[in-house]
């Protein structure tokens, strides 16, 4: 079938298309020199930010876009002139193995997203050997503006430096390209952003405005920590980036050509210390929202497995009840109908044979039959629960003739203030039946006991509470499985969404069933 719109693929083939790998690989190489150029204008000796733009490219670049994009920076801005000997290439190959090393263990390790503290480590750690590697080749050759400054100052001051500014510029890049936030962190930044970090950083600017010192560069800086931690658990380790990227552009931006702005390493390590802080706190508050969204995930999962459980064992029990109802209607319609067929027959034998209590026998057989299929009946289908309810049922039916049977002493106890027992729907009225009818049977069978306990109870909130104890031997220790009836029990108890607890001692064996209020 053709399609009647064909302009609006056409828009949107067009809105849709994406560069292919190697033309985004290239364009990124290609505007390196110029985003590095931009980025050396905030740039002062507490931090380097075109260090986290070259970090957080060789993270995105396959290794072998790497070398290029060293190579054409070099031409571009910073080691043309040293590239006339081999003093140059030296120079050359030594600073890029140093800002290569970081972005090669990260690749080792494959690691390309940030979802967890491990990873968050791994890139801190990477970032730190790339610092400290381009320190160590800064130190074999030193540029111009080292001159003069003592070989310890020097390497601690270029190392923490280009931390701090991968620390602050790395996790913006690759929220720009790669890891974009979702949807729920979207929502958030469009209150966070206008009603939190806005006015931070507008307080930021008013500090640097009216006291441009050095020492108010560090209360700035500081002032930011504040916003850092607020975005850490609002929106994670992307809330971070954005707070303190945005914050640290700026007071670079207002200390720009400023020369009365003096590094101190422990400004510097304090920086690094923080901002590495705050990275983790918001990867760690990612991963227990992660972690909070998928127990959610598997708590909807297993609700729908137990409502599935419990239709199909409410399935399973309408069917028991359905066949015990066809077969008891059979034993009355057809077996029944039979013996009073075969009693018919014996009176009328009984007036043509001479001699009285010939057939005794054969009553006493019929007799017997019908009380059987009589109990068989009850069994089944317990006499009284349709026509008088759930208490007359426990108090005179089949259950207390099996036990006093038995030689058993029957207790039964029903408590129902709020007179809800007779209101109750059929299920529930069978289930309680058939637990009670259940435990009494085992105990007739197995637990050689005195005493049988009942006790049913309404509570005001619809809650229906059972008890069920003997005072006989117990369950077995070693029994490898529970019993049909035990299973039965738990079938029942699992259908109506409630609760069972079995105990058993020497003392007898004790059933808690607790059913809530059907909706």
């Amino acid at each position: 079938m053709a399609n009647p719109l064909p302009e609006a693929n056409g828009y949107h083939a067009a809105m849709t298309f994406t560069l292919p790998a190697w033309g985004r690989n290239l364009l990124l190489v290609a505007l390196y020199p110029v985003l590095h150029g931009l980025l050396l204008l905030p740039a002062n000796v507490v931090w380097h930010p075109p260090a986290g733009l070259r970090f957080a490219l060789m993270m995105l670049l396959p290794p072998r876009w790497w070398l290029p994009m060293v190579a054409w920076l070099a031409l571009s801005h910073e080691l043309a002139g040293q590239a006339e000997d081999w003093r140059g290439i030296v120079a050359f190959t030594a600073h890029f193995i140093a800002v290569s090393c970081g972005p090669w263990l990260l690749r080792r390790r494959r690691i390309h997203a940030l979802d967890s503290i491990n990873t968050q480590g791994w890139l801190l750690g990477a970032m730190l050997l790339s610092s400290a590697c381009n320190a160590l080749q800064i130190l074999c050759w030193p540029p111009a503006w080292a001159a003069g400054m003592p070989r310890g100052e020097l390497f601690l001051q270029v190392t923490l430096g280009d931390f701090v500014g991968m620390i602050l510029i790395v996790p913006l890049v690759l929220i720009l390209l790669r890891l974009r936030p979702d949807n729920d962190q979207l929502s958030r930044w469009r209150i966070d952003i206008p009603l939190v970090v806005l006015p931070v950083l507008a307080c930021i600017v008013l500090v640097l405005i009216q006291a441009p010192q050095a020492r108010s560069y560090l209360f700035a800086a500081s002032l930011s920590l504040p916003l850092g931690i607020y975005m850490a658990f609002r929106s994670g380790w992307r809330g971070v980036a954005l707070s303190l990227g945005a914050a640290s552009l700026l007071i670079g931006l207002l200390a720009w050509h400023r020369e009365d702005l003096p590094a101190t390493v422990e400004g510097q390590l304090f920086l690094a210390l923080a901002g590495s802080a705050l990275l983790l706190l918001g990867t760690a508050a990612d991963s227990l929202r992660a972690n909070q969204r998928e127990l959610l995930r598997r708590n909807r999962q297993l609700q729908d497995m137990t409502l599935s459980l419990r239709e199909a064992a409410q399935r399973n029990l309408d069917i028991s009840e359905d066949v015990r109802r066809w077969i008891t209607s059979e034993l009355h319609d057809e077996l029944g109908q039979n013996l009073t067929a075969l009693q018919t027959r014996l009176v009328l034998l009984e007036r043509h044979v001479p001699t009285r209590g010939l057939l005794q026998p054969a009553w006493e057989i019929l007799d017997s039959m019908r009380r059987s299929v009589s109990s068989l009946m009850s069994n089944l289908r317990p006499a009284g629960l349709e026509e008088f309810g759930l208490a007359a049922a426990l108090e005179q039916g089949s259950i207390r003739r099996q036990l006093e049977d038995a030689g058993l002493v029957y207790h039964l106890t029903i408590e129902d203030p709020t007179a809800r027992l007779p209101r109750l729907d059929d299920r529930t009225q069978t289930t309680l039946y058939r637990i009670v009818q259940e435990a009494a049977t085992n105990t007739v069978r197995h637990a050689d006991a005195h005493h049988f306990h009942t006790r049913l109870r309404t509570k005001t909130d619809g809650t229906l509470i059972l008890w069920v104890s003997d005072d006989g031997q117990g369950l077995p220790s070693q029994a490898p499985n529970e019993g049909i009836g035990l299973q039965g029990i738990r079938d029942r108890v699992l259908s109506r969404g409630g609760r069972l607890r079995i105990s058993s001692d020497a003392r007898g064996t004790r059933l808690l069933v607790r059913l809530n209020r059907q909706p």
